[in-house]
């Protein structure tokens, strides 16, 4: 019974994240390509936003078509995300402003201890001044 529980387990997480990035994928590409769906829903269903819609349909002579519908609705669209990115903006300057101002003061005297009291230091650096040239051949 256990052996078929792990195996139901991971698959059913994994069903499950893959759900969850499918549909937040969708929604941040639904509303990234906002104008996009917008225009796509006004070229599909034109005439009936033409009839339902427009403006300007008790004119005889208008060449809108339901344009003006599609311009409102792309302003409104406008208007929301320029909200939304001042609202963000304010946001963020107020979270960084400083809350409370504090100095902290410290003590820089290190005493002259020894840090690593086992190192012994056993290594000698030998400089040899005179500097060696090789062989000469004897003719």
């Amino acid at each position: 019974m256990q052996l078929i529980k792990d195996k139901i387990t991971p698959t059913f997480v994994n069903v499950k994240q893959k759900v969850i990035t499918i549909t937040l994928l969708l929604f941040f590409l639904c509303h990234t390509f906002m104008f996009m769906v917008i225009r796509l829903n006004f070229e599909v269903n034109r005439d009936r936003l033409a009839e339902l819609f427009c403006v300007n349909k008790d004119e005889p002579m208008t060449m809108c078509y339901g344009s003006c519908y599609l311009n409102d609705q792309l302003k409104k669209e406008a208007e929301k995300k320029s909200s939304e990115k001042n609202t963000l903006t304010e946001q963020i300057q107020l979270d960084n402003s400083p809350k409370t101002l504090s100095i902290k003061v410290f003590n820089a005297d290190i005493p002259n201890t020894h840090f690593y009291p086992d190192y012994s230091n056993i290594y000698k650096f030998l400089f040899e001044f005179e500097i060696t040239h090789p062989p000469r051949l004897l003719a």
